[in-house]
């Protein structure tokens, strides 16, 4: 009769320890959901934030005369032109000294860097359109078209604004462009992929 008694401890021993391992599995995967949890919470108050910051930023500027259709050149199927963009790395700054001389960068030479850009962008238009029918262009914006701050551990040194001053002045910059090639272009077609230095958090 005892062993009886002690195989149903035993087993209510085993049951119990079951349901212990169950209960702390649970609790571990609640923890774990939490932190998850935590986390998307943390991005996406971020990225409202940061929505709301380029929104403000985006300028209110004049309408553009749309350019009329070109005429399709005899025996010549319409074209497409295409502008690829990447490695502006706004908000990063280099000096003259720290590379001996050899080059610099900063947020004066990106401007201006995108400013030649678009009038080489409409000095090839004004080429090519004498030869072929060119109504669209697309733009991929290909990555790092900002430098951020948490990329590696000194980046701090070589930055001149926030990751949030970083996004408002390239896209303030990109909108620039389209607009002013809007009045020779019937159409553009912007296309982006995440880029390397594009994270706001750790």
């Amino acid at each position: 009769m005892a062993t009886k008694i002690k195989l149903k401890e035993s087993e209510i021993n085993k049951e119990n320890l079951a349901l212990l391992e169950e209960l702390q599995r649970i609790k571990d995967e609640l923890k774990i959901e939490r932190k998850i949890n935590r986390g998307l919470l943390q991005k996406g108050a971020s990225f409202n934030i940061l929505l709301k910051e380029l929104e403000a930023t985006i300028p209110i500027l004049p309408k553009v005369k749309s350019p009329k259709k070109a005429k399709a050149i005899k025996d010549r199927l319409p074209e497409d032109m295409l502008l690829l963009l990447s490695d502006f790395h706004t908000g990063e700054k280099i000096t003259l000294e720290e590379t001996n001389g050899i080059n610099e960068y900063n947020l004066a030479i990106m401007k201006d860097s995108m400013d030649r850009l678009t009038k080489g962008v409409l000095d090839i238009y004004n080429i090519e359109s004498k030869g072929r029918t060119i109504n669209k262009l697309w733009i991929v914006l290909l990555g790092d078209l900002l430098d951020n701050i948490i990329i590696f551990k000194s980046q701090k040194l070589h930055i001149e604004v926030s990751v949030v001053e970083q996004f408002k002045i390239v896209l303030d910059e990109i909108v620039k462009m389209m607009w002013k090639l809007l009045e020779l272009f019937q159409e553009i077609e912007l296309v982006g992929g995440p880029g390397n230095h594009g994270r706001i958090g750790e």
